[in-house]
């Protein structure tokens, strides 16, 4: 009886484990962009080149790495709290809209509002690798 109450729960884990295959993204440029209260974009600016989004459908992670205007090399990695939240390593919140898979955009939406009631967004169009 015990061998086969192991059985039922490890073969429900295989299957899980099998399907953990992180899907990738690349695209040209990521942009940022501040959007006031009537939705309109007041500032835009590019902030990375060649970025590679990396979803990870076991975690519900996104990892999005990027290289800046002098060279270095950004990372943002962005962990799942609730549908379309997400935590970023410094713990500011997200929401999410993503339609990458239909070949739309990432589009990350800092929850934190600036003092100006603007919002600070986050503009990726990215094709699957």
């Amino acid at each position: 009886m015990k061998k086969l109450i192991f059985l039922i729960i490890i073969f429900p884990l295989l299957g899980i484990a099998q399907n953990n295959t992180k899907i990738k993204y690349r695209t040209v440029a990521a942009i940022t962009s501040l959007m006031n209260s009537e939705g309109e974009i007041v500032f835009q600016k590019t902030i990375g080149k060649d970025p590679i989004i990396v979803f990870d459908p076991f975690f519900k992670s996104y990892s999005i790495t990027f290289t800046e205007e002098n060279g270095d090399v950004a990372e943002i990695f962005l962990s799942y709290r609730e549908p379309s939240l997400y935590a970023d390593t410094f713990d500011s919140t997200y929401n999410i809209i993503d339609t990458l898979a239909n070949g739309g955009d990432l589009i990350l939406i800092l929850t934190k509002k600036l003092e100006s009631h603007t919002s600070i967004l986050m503009f990726i169009t990215a094709t699957k690798i």
